[in-house]
């Protein structure tokens, strides 16, 4: 799920929206994902005390991991961010 300017469907209130249910589906999934990651961050910094072994690769490494996790964690679970990003953009969707 990478999130690319070109390919996000353009949600104003303009008549030639073409964007669909599944591009809003995947962008609030996406969204979600990005709250997700934000939060495993947020608890990662919350650590006590230095490690031994902590270094910017690691942290890099981390990093990486924590987008993963997120990602995962958003597309496999229903924590309700996504369900509500979606009901409350989809009357901007064109009546198919």
């Amino acid at each position: 799920m990478d999130i690319k300017s070109s390919t996000l469907p353009n949600f104003s209130n303009q008549p030639s929206n073409t964007a669909t249910q599944s591009d809003l589906k995947a962008v609030a999934e996406q969204f979600e994902a990005i709250f997700v990651e934000q939060f495993l961050k947020a608890a990662r910094q919350s650590e006590l005390s230095d490690g031994l072994f902590d270094s910017s690769e690691g942290d890099t490494y981390r990093d990486m991991l924590d987008k993963e996790y997120a990602k995962s964690i958003a597309g496999n679970t229903t924590l309700g961010i996504a369900n509500a990003i979606e009901a409350k953009f989809s009357r901007f969707l064109e009546k198919e």
